[in-house]
């Protein structure tokens, strides 16, 4: 195969799973920096509105929540959560399931207000989309 360098989708692919790896063992410093570097290539190549990123995004909140540093994993978390709007549409199961997590965290920063409202939100999306199931077949 030819190499196609750094910048290159194929390459985040690598590096995603690779910062995953090391999320697994706990050493969230490299993980996170190795997100990081994924959303550099992913932003260099104008794919900052893909689910791509919003994965990418996701994952470096992840590893921020996962060290107890919330403020950081919500800034992640919201930015996910308005790509995920703008790509796939509010009324999408991954729509739901981004604002499930925010409120995961604001739960954990014991905002209990932030947190009922975002699980609300989510919970409307999923009525929503059984109530579209239910009557068109959709989903």
């Amino acid at each position: 195969a030819e190499y196609m360098g750094e910048y290159h989708p194929e390459y985040v692919k690598v590096l995603m799973l690779t910062a995953g790896a090391y999320r697994w063992v706990s050493d969230f410093s490299t993980a996170r920096a190795l997100y990081c570097l994924c959303e550099k290539i992913q932003k260099s190549l104008s794919l900052s509105c893909s689910l791509e990123y919003s994965t990418i995004l996701n994952r470096i909140g992840l590893t921020y929540s996962l060290q107890g540093e919330y403020r950081k994993a919500l800034s992640y978390y919201h930015r996910c959560e308005q790509i995920n709007r703008r790509v796939v549409g509010v009324i999408h199961p991954l729509s739901a399931s981004t604002l499930v997590t925010i409120a995961l965290v604001y739960d954990k920063m014991s905002k209990f207000s932030a947190a009922a409202f975002y699980n609300t939100t989510a919970l409307r999306i999923y009525v929503m989309l059984e109530v579209l199931e239910i009557f068109l077949g959709y989903r």
